[in-house]
């Protein structure tokens, strides 16, 4: 009991216990609650039933709001009734938001053989084969002309040419084309883009050649396309003088938010050694900017209501600008609306309350955009901000060194300290991966990045003088270099990261609490430190018990959906025998993205098989003839090419697996096998002749999964001792 009473007490965020005095803390975990309730009940029928319950509490409130001119008792009653109405506002907001079930969609028109008309919605990108971007609709064009209003956004690929290259952010296009639905990648532990594209609202894609397409306008002049035309202007700047390749690379990132030309290899060593938020422009940039004009307009000491005025407007345009040059992306639009609130807060002479300015400016994204809840940089920038806000103060009090350059590393220290540890589970539980010299790095990265960040400014300010922006180019691909060779050198020291590290959601609620538990432990006296040590020991216990079990319990068969391949996972323990075709084994990179990831999550260390070449395979688990595979006291058969088999009596398996376009005829099939469990289709075979088969083997009585049609395939087995046993007789 005092365990939970501690964390309750905890829970009021330290010392925010005065609720009154943080509306917005209160409204927006109630408008979360009801993002969450809209993304987890997939019924939109429910959305009836949400008006009437709104309606109902709004009437509550009016009535209560009018009676407590006569009884102030109830306002209890009148604030959890408004938490509760904030709670179905923000349920029905993200409803409405996501227009993908609303008839004004196109999927839910008669697109298809119809002319298409829209804008893009992204400069396009280029790629190896092609150029990506991203075209926002707005109506079907029928064989008359006739324009029909439609909504949705379609990924799209155009094949190179110099019209698309030309392109810009906003320009209108009038295209047609075979749009298809985004398949999810349901292989274990993959990253799944259709799911990222979703959040965006983003389910359709295409494919367009130079002669399905025609761009009608160019440069119309909305914010965003203003926005965008800046920062590809100011990009052509900076490419301008003769700067290293890479180091390019970094500063169009650090300054413009232009990441795409960072290499795999730059993003590696920016991980590695825990600075990859320098890569990123957000609220790091944001703030450079929000101090730098701060300290210039404080230069002049003057006090007046109006010169205060000025400064502050002053100090507010410059952020939004700066987010107007980075094209508007939304973590510096997020940070913007945060420092643009505590600005005005000065300026209204009123202490800000950082814990209600960030819940404020989160509402207000959120309002804007309700799909940011469950982005990635969105839950990361907020939560890091609360951390330093929270922890900062009290690890800064550790140590209090007379000399001011000891006392500016260890306050640098201590936003890294404080930064990371809100950080780290959200980092194990998304990336896999945890630096451990980020506390080091960020000494030097950060002020490093400050510098890079001021150079590449003031080259774009003297962008007019040739001789004079030479000499800042040189200094700036200098001190770009610098920071770049730093990173590489650091990421490559031992243990200065570790990676494939995988912990479940419910891992991540654990450590939180322990967190929690630790915090209050250093913020409020010692008495605590003991329960919050106890609190501790008891989650690395079974989080470590909860993968330990993990790793002794695997036993199960996955089929892969993989496009042209056939990919099969036998994993028994720590141990997996992997077979696929030999052209999947020999693409790495390939085989890394799809498969590599459910090798880390299930522990296993798995031996690679050549499906041409499997031949005799025999181990404790796992024993192969030709293509019969036995497993778990179940007996496989990797079908090529139709069999040639004169037998007295039918051949019994279990599962029936077939690859690639055996050009097979399922009632021969019947004839030749006795299929005990199931036929499966892999993703080695074209999707329409999968389901074809598919519809021929259910006709014959025979159960048929394709990966086409359902995804990857994950057969979870139970330990059991017989059926090793089994395994000698095979």
């Amino acid at each position: 009991m005092q365990l939970i009473g501690l964390l309750v007490r905890v829970l009021y965020l330290s010392k925010m216990n005065e609720w009154h005095k943080y509306p917005f803390v209160r409204l927006l975990t109630s408008f979360v609650v009801g993002l969450l309730l809209s993304e987890t009940i997939e019924d939109h029928r429910m959305q009836w039933v949400y008006l009437a319950l709104f309606i109902a509490l709004l009437l509550i409130a009016g009535a209560l709001l009018l009676h407590q001119h006569l009884n102030y008792r109830n306002r209890s009653l009148f604030g959890v009734i408004v938490l509760l109405l904030f709670v179905l506002t923000g349920f029905g907001w993200h409803q409405s938001y996501h227009i993908a079930h609303q008839k004004s969609h196109f999927s839910n028109q008669a697109y298809r053989h119809k002319v298409i008309s829209g804008v893009l919605n992204q400069t396009p990108v280029e790629k190896a084969n092609s150029f990506k971007s991203v075209i926002k609709l707005e109506s079907l064009l029928d064989t008359s002309g006739k324009a029909i209003p439609a909504k949705g956004k379609i990924l799209a690929y155009f094949s190179k040419s110099t019209v698309i290259s030309e392109a810009s952010y906003g320009d209108k296009i009038v295209f047609s084309g075979f749009i298809q639905p985004i398949s999810k990648n349901t292989n274990p532990g993959a990253f799944d883009y259709a799911g990222y594209l979703e959040q965006r609202q983003i389910y359709h894609r295409v494919y367009l050649n130079e002669g399905d397409y025609r761009l009608v306008a160019h440069n119309p002049k909305t914010i965003h396309a203003v926005a965008e035309r800046l920062r590809d202007q100011l990009t052509n700047i900076l490419q301008r003088p003769s700067l290293d390749k890479e180091n390019f690379a970094l500063i169009s990132a650090l300054v413009l938010g232009y990441d795409q030309y960072l290499s795999d290899d730059i993003k590696e060593w920016y991980s590695n050694a825990g600075a990859m938020h320098i890569l990123c422009v957000s609220g790091l940039h944001v703030g450079i900017i929000y101090l730098v004009m701060t300290f210039l307009v404080n230069l002049r000491k003057v006090r007046s209501r109006r010169w205060n005025a000025v400064k502050v407007l002053f100090v507010i345009i410059s952020i939004w600008i700066y987010a107007l040059v980075t094209g508007l992306e939304p973590a510096v639009m997020r940070a913007s609306v945060m420092f643009t609130m505590v600005a005005f807060g000065k300026l209204l002479q009123r202490k800000s309350r950082i814990y209600n300015t960030l819940a404020a400016s989160a509402f207000l994204m959120l309002m804007i955009n309700p799909d940011m809840l469950f982005w990635v940089g969105f839950q990361m920038s907020y939560l890091a901000v609360f951390g330093i806000v929270w922890l900062q103060p009290e690890i800064s009090k550790w140590w209090r060194p007379a000399n001011k350059l000891l006392q500016y590393l260890w306050d640098l220290i201590a936003v890294s300290l404080a930064a990371q540890l809100i950080l780290f589970p959200l980092l194990l539980f998304y990336f896999h991966k945890i630096s451990l010299v980020f506390f080091i790095t960020n000494l030097f990265a950060i002020p490093m990045a400050t510098v890079v960040i001021y150079l590449a400014l003031l080259l774009l300010a003297v962008s007019w003088w040739p001789w004079l922006e030479q000499i800042i180019a040189v200094l700036l691909n200098t001190w770009a270099g610098w920071l770049n060779q730093l990173m590489e050198w650091v990421s490559q020291w031992p243990l200065a990261y570790v990676d494939s590290i995988w912990i479940s959601d419910w891992n991540v609620l654990l450590i939180y609490v322990a967190l929690v538990f630790i915090a209050a432990a250093l913020m409020r006296s010692r008495k605590y430190l003991l329960p919050s040590l106890l609190v501790s020991v008891i989650v690395v216990f079974v989080v470590l018990t909860d993968n330990k079990y993990q790793k002794m319990t695997n036993n199960k068969f996955i089929l892969y959906h993989i496009d042209h391949s056939l990919a099969m996972d036998f994993m028994s323990g720590t141990s997996s025998v992997f077979v696929a075709d030999s052209v999947l084994l020999n693409d790495k990179k390939k085989l890394g993205f799809q498969v590599e990831n459910s090798w880390k999550s299930n522990f296993v260390s798995p031996s690679l098989y050549y499906i041409d070449s499997i031949g005799k395979v025999k181990n404790e688990y796992f024993i192969s003839r030709d293509r019969f595979c036995l497993f778990n006291g179940d007996i496989y058969f990797i079908l090529s090419k139709m069999p040639k088999v004169k037998a007295f009596r039918k051949i019994e398996i279990d599962y029936l697996v077939i690859r690639g376009k055996p050009w097979i005829v399922p009632e021969k099939i019947t004839k030749i096998f006795t299929i005990r469990k199931q036929v499966l289709i892999s993703g080695s075979t074209p999707a329409w002749l999968s389901e074809k088969w598919e519809s021929e083997f259910r006709k014959l009585g025979v159960p048929c999964y394709s990966t086409h049609n359902n995804g990857a395939l994950v057969i979870d087995y139970h330990q059991d001792e017989s059926i090793r046993k089994s395994l000698v007789n095979f």
